[in-house]
């Protein structure tokens, strides 16, 4: 492992992994750096889910609104938040940053966050999963495509629970549900199949 003994040590290395996924640290419309949380003028107000903004003092899972900045915010081509990245110093294990950086996502309304030292590089879609080491930073087309995917299954999830679903038939004779074939107690079952034997 390489001594990356400083932070700003480990951002050079890390913009570099962001060059190799096709994003440009230097362009502004796909990363910016150092982002306050408390000012979050900058996030484009247009309620998607899951990029939905609201103002408030908590977040929407009611955790407190954080007040450090995010290392890093991937853009999407909409000017939306899709991604933080949490840089650490090499000597700190990158996944141990999850409960910082979970706040400041939720904050600007990233589906998204990276968890990096510059060594290992875990990506989180904390709306679904838990945090997991990949090879690298997605580029910000597959995170985009990632974006849209979570919003489909989210809605298929809310839609398939907002059904209601008919109650289930009783046998004629009160025995229990049947779907169209007659319902004998478990007993009944028993016994024949042993009588046969």
């Amino acid at each position: 492992m390489k001594d990356y003994s400083t932070e700003a040590d480990a951002r050079i290395v890390i913009d570099d992994l962001l060059r190799q996924a096709g994003w440009d640290p230097a362009d502004k419309s796909q990363v910016l750096t150092e982002v306050s949380i408390r000012d979050t003028s900058w996030v484009i107000s247009e309620p998607v889910a899951p990029y939905e903004y609201k103002p408030s003092r908590k977040t929407k899972d009611g955790d407190e609104i954080p007040t450090g900045r995010a290392d890093y915010v991937l853009m999407d081509r909409r000017g939306r938040p899709l991604a933080i990245v949490e840089a650490k110093r090499s000597a700190i294990e990158p996944y141990t940053a999850k409960q910082q950086a979970l706040p400041y996502a939720k904050k600007i309304g990233s589906p998204f966050i990276f968890l990096t030292n510059g060594e290992l590089i875990y990506f989180w879609d904390y709306g679904n999963d838990d945090a997991r080491i990949v090879n690298s930073f997605f580029s910000r087309r597959d995170l985009e495509t990632l974006g849209r995917n979570a919003r489909h299954t989210e809605a298929a999830r809310d839609d398939r629970d907002s059904r209601v679903l008919p109650a289930p038939r009783r046998d004629p004779a009160g025995a229990g549900p049947t779907n169209g074939m007659p319902c004998r107690p478990w007993t009944t079952l028993w016994s024949s199949a042993s009588a046969v034997s």
